[in-house]
């Protein structure tokens, strides 16, 4: 093999590497599955869950801490909040490309956007 068709090979080989390391990067920032992270539901209100079953649903004014568990399938997430008043729920997610949706029971659906 000639000098120039090595350093055509070379080349093709380090772009393929740079674009897998972009796809990577692209993925690990938007294709996630993972609940961990702050949301936002709209303008005021966002959830945030930290790794290790905690969270806290934030607004303006105020937090409000939560425990979280997923089901076994991990299709499924029961939030369980600290504050009695507020309403302890049990919602079907899916997380994907910097999107959670969570949906009750009765189908009612909300989207979150990752910060």
């Amino acid at each position: 093999m000639n000098k120039k068709k090595k350093m055509m090979l070379a080349g093709i080989g380090a772009a393929a590497g740079a674009m897998a390391l972009i796809m990577l990067a692209v993925w690990l920032i938007f294709g996630r599955t993972s609940l961990e992270g702050m949301w936002r539901y709209d303008k005021a209100t966002r959830y945030e869950f930290k790794d290790g079953g905690k969270g806290n649903l934030v607004l303006p004014d105020a937090e409000y801490a939560f425990s979280y568990t997923l089901n076994e399938d991990k299709d499924k997430v029961s939030i369980d909040f600290e504050y009695e008043k507020a309403r302890d729920m049990t919602y079907s997610y899916k997380c994907s490309w910097g999107t959670l949706t969570l949906t009750e029971e009765n189908g009612k659906s909300y989207e979150l956007k990752k910060e």
